[in-house]
């Protein structure tokens, strides 16, 4: 619909998001990559399976345990793979910024790192900030000033005319 709109560049739409709006800057470069010319994705979750198996998300209506029970843990576990970033990064190209403080225990920092990885080794540019001694939604004033000014710099030339 923005395209459409006669004062809107469809080549210079990037997105951000952080926390779940990071999940959601994830989704969209990973499966709408020709839509945004880039993204800031700050401390997002790319990897449903893996983020659910983490002690913080566990709890008895998620515990399936009986023998019976294992097509529907794959079920799940798939469905959970293919609601997350991580199932389509084959068609990621656009570039990213990916902020993350160390100390997330709703989001683990592990999450940023391996998606660096994963778009470095598909040659699709990438940059990080890790965030020191900072906790999911950042406590302190001084990683908001930083992280919106990498932002910034980091749209400034990615979204330039």
């Amino acid at each position: 619909m923005a395209r459409r709109q006669g004062n809107i560049d469809a080549n210079r739409i990037g997105l951000w998001g952080k926390s779940y709006g990071g999940y959601l800057t994830a989704m969209g470069l990973a499966r709408n990559s020709n839509l945004f010319k880039a993204g800031v994705d700050i401390e997002g979750c790319h990897h449903f399976p893996r983020e659910f198996r983490q002690k913080h998300w566990n709890s008895s209506k998620f515990e399936l345990t009986a023998p019976e029970d294992m097509d529907e843990i794959r079920a799940r576990s798939q469905r959970a793979l293919e609601s997350s970033p991580w199932h389509y990064l084959d068609g990621w190209t656009s570039p990213a910024l990916l902020i993350h403080p160390d100390d997330d225990r709703s989001v683990h920092f592990e999450e940023s790192q391996r998606l660096y990885h994963a778009l470095r080794e598909r040659n699709v540019e990438v940059e990080g900030l890790a965030i020191p001694d900072e906790v999911h939604t950042f406590l302190t004033h001084k990683p908001w000033i930083s992280s919106y000014q990498r932002l910034s710099d980091f749209f400034k030339r990615h979204l330039k005319p």
